[in-house]
């Protein structure tokens, strides 16, 4: 949605409120959209941190839908299986977040 078209939006939204139309109404956002973008960045600083970002493709699809497989080479997600899991915690626990 561009900025045009939202600050049109909050002008018709701000005049209804005005006429009477429609009644203003707070609404508190759900916690995780503060909690979640500092958690995905406190995942992605430690991985940073650790010297251990690792390429960690599901299967061969990821693979092929990647802008770094030039980096990786080829085969990286039999290469993943291979992995230590422990070193891979920090990758799972972002794929988990919602």
């Amino acid at each position: 949605m561009g900025i045009r078209r939202c600050l049109v939006l909050a002008a018709l939204g701000a005049a209804l409120v005005a006429t009477g139309a429609v009644r203003a109404q707070e609404v508190s956002p759900p916690a995780t959209t503060t909690t979640l973008p500092s958690e995905v960045l406190r995942i992605v600083g430690e991985a940073l941190r650790s010297g251990f970002p690792p390429a960690a493709p599901i299967d061969a699809l990821a693979c092929e839908r990647c802008d770094y497989g030039p980096v990786c080479g080829p085969w990286e997600w039999l290469r993943t299986q291979r992995k230590p899991p422990e070193r891979l915690a920090l990758r799972s626990r972002l794929r988990a977040l919602p």
